[in-house]
């Protein structure tokens, strides 16, 4: 049987690693962009209305997604072919199951939602019901390329996507189309990438043989399962605090704390894509409890958690600045909001790495006590914190939830005996001690008093105090080393 060959340690790895970083960071820095120019020329309410309509058509997506992840994760004996046609059919018919519910369910989505649905936001969520169906047409080829790790073409047939989605998203708001103009380019978009997948994704032949399994469908519905019951939770939880940020406050409360949630996420969002674009299809291959795989997870750690301090710390002290320059003074009530949720950003390598192993590894439904704690943890505090301090103490509630949601997850770890040798635990407390100046100079600045001048200075102190806290560690200062001596890998990567 013809099966993939998981890369080795060395440069091919980190060559796939710079290219899905960069593609990853392109994608991230473009989204931005389009989220800041409609953010200027929309305003809240509006950006909140298409919040909501993204919120519903995304839930169909994870829900209908399972299949697919699950056919992906397979061992590799299940070879190619056989597991992407049985996930992208159950991935079909659930979506197609979803749609119906929805569309004949509307009404009591608008009463869950409370006044946040009105008329032109049930539009757009109906509109918004195409795209799942498009993510589900392209899941074949998708399955296809992870399994065979055809990742380069996977990377770059997204990447044009995403491009293709922000450049018809500007045109369309810039003509005064609005979020339905938006709506529209993302389904434009998406139909265009799953066109590319199907022509440009090579297929696999000759890989199954008579040695072949005859239960794949038995095993992707075992495995959609274990996710399902792992990871939805976690998906929900994402989005949950929204939902509750906007019975509360309404379309405009939604717009301020989605913005600072988006931003908060903006910079470990790069790491996560990257590092799920590639362990996730390759931890299967090579066995997570493997010594080759434990090297990497721990390395990939240092990184991570390197990463996800000097986004946060940046986030504390630049949030004012950056606002009031770039956003203007109607969004200036989501500063405290993002800054806060620099905690949370900070806790993400930890969560994602675990959900990594435990997914990988046919575990996925023990992140279910994780998620139950979560859930239970914004339900109890978004609501009742956003009522008495507003968007931040919606975003304070959020907090506290990923705290108590972290906790577990290294409990459940601890009680089932499963190694976290790659929680790297010094990496962890140097990089919190490196947030330090920023924490300080953060509580030096007043947005309203300071000049332009004064802000700029103390936040480049801050990031200034981060890079000297953190290279004090020697594998930090090995990676600051390597990003500034090879900082044009990740141009060659993009184009070689």
């Amino acid at each position: 049987m013809n099966t993939p060959r998981p890369p080795e340690q060395g440069s091919s790895l980190r060559r796939m690693a710079l290219l899905f970083g960069s593609q990853e960071l392109l994608t991230r820095v473009t989204a931005v962009l389009l989220s800041l120019f409609a953010a200027r020329t929309l305003g809240p309410g509006e950006v909140g209305r298409l919040g909501l309509a993204v919120i519903v058509s995304a839930l169909i997506s994870m829900l209908a997604s399972y299949p697919e992840s699950a056919a992906v994760f397979l061992d590799r004996s299940y070879g190619v072919s056989r597991p992407a046609r049985e996930g992208s059919r159950l991935r079909g018919a659930i979506t197609i199951l979803l749609v119906v519910l929805v569309v004949l369910g509307i009404g009591p989505v608008a009463d869950l939602l409370g006044n946040a649905l009105d008329p032109r936001t049930a539009l757009l969520v109906r509109l918004m019901l195409v795209l799942p169906c498009l993510e589900a047409a392209g899941a074949e080829p998708r399955i296809r390329a992870q399994r065979a790790l055809h990742l380069s073409y996977l990377g770059r047939i997204q990447v044009g996507g995403v491009l293709s989605y922000v450049g018809l998203s500007f045109l369309a708001v810039a003509f005064d189309f609005g979020v339905l103009g938006m709506t529209v380019a993302q389904l434009v978009a998406t139909f265009g990438t799953t066109l590319l997948l199907f022509r440009f994704v090579p297929r696999t032949t000759g890989e199954e043989t008579a040695a072949a399994h005859t239960d794949v469908r038995a095993a992707v519905l075992r495995n959609s399962l274990r996710l399902f019951v792992g990871g939805f939770g976690g998906f929900l939880g994402a989005r949950l605090d929204n939902i509750l940020v906007a019975r509360v406050m309404g379309g405009t409360g939604l717009g301020l704390y989605s913005m600072a949630w988006s931003a908060s996420r903006l910079g470990v969002a790069v790491i996560t894509g990257a590092m799920n674009s590639i362990l996730g299809p390759l931890l299967p291959q090579m066995g997570v409890d493997g010594a080759q795989a434990a090297a990497i997870l721990k390395r990939g750690f240092e990184h991570f958690i390197l990463a996800a301090g000097a986004f946060s710390s940046a986030l504390v002290i630049w949030a004012p600045a950056l606002v009031s320059l770039v956003l203007g003074e109607k969004w200036l009530q989501a500063i405290p909001a993002m800054q806060l949720m620099a905690i949370s950003a900070f806790c993400t390598p930890i969560v994602t790495m675990a959900g990594l192993i435990l997914t990988t590894s046919g575990r996925a439904h023990w992140i279910f006590w994780m998620t139950v704690a979560h859930l239970a943890s914004l339900s109890l505090l978004v609501p009742r914190l956003a009522r008495e301090f507003g968007v931040a103490g919606g975003a304070l509630g959020e907090v506290f939830a990923t705290l108590v949601a972290t906790s577990v997850i290294l409990g459940l770890f601890r009680k089932q005996r499963v190694s976290v040798a790659w929680l790297d635990r010094p990496a962890l407390a140097w990089s919190l001690a490196a947030m330090i100046p920023s924490v300080l100079g953060a509580s030096l600045v007043n947005t309203e008093a300071s000049g332009i001048a004064t802000l700029l200075a103390i936040a480049a102190s801050g990031n200034l105090g981060f890079v000297l806290i953190a290279s004090r560690h020697p594998p930090f200062r090995a990676i600051l080393g390597s990003v500034a001596t090879h900082g044009g890998n990740l141009r060659r990567s993009l184009v070689g």
